[in-house]
């Protein structure tokens, strides 16, 4: 079965990481608009501005975690937001390859022109 028809299946998603660097999981999740109950000690980056992530301190009572998860309901958000959402925070494949092809083009031009400046005998 593939990740994304669980994240279908999912109603609600809580990540409680003590250390995280940017995790994608929460970001693949708004693209299904699954809420997420995220610690707040994981990057703000993972918030798309879709009204789905939600941050709690781990130091919160287990009830605090509880009653918020009761209360988050899943809402299926229009397709055209969760694009444009997306492509706002870079998360576009094409952004992407953009970026790579830039990052090569100057590594290559850099390289060009220190062996010019450079040249062996």
């Amino acid at each position: 079965m593939d990740v994304e028809h669980l994240y279908q299946m999912t109603d609600l998603w809580i990540y409680c990481s003590a250390y995280e660097g940017l995790p994608f999981g929460p970001i693949e999740l708004q693209a299904a608009s699954v809420p997420v109950i995220a610690s707040d000690v994981i990057t703000k980056e993972i918030d798309l501005g879709l009204g789905l992530v939600y941050f709690l301190s781990l130091d919160d009572a287990p009830e605090k975690w509880a009653e918020l998860a009761v209360k988050t309901q899943k809402k299926q958000l229009p397709t055209d937001l969760i694009v444009k959402k997306f492509r706002e925070h870079n998360f576009d494949i094409r952004q992407g390859v953009r970026r790579l092809e830039e990052i090569y083009s100057d590594s290559n031009r850099d390289e060009v022109n220190r062996d010019n400046n450079n040249p062996q005998d």
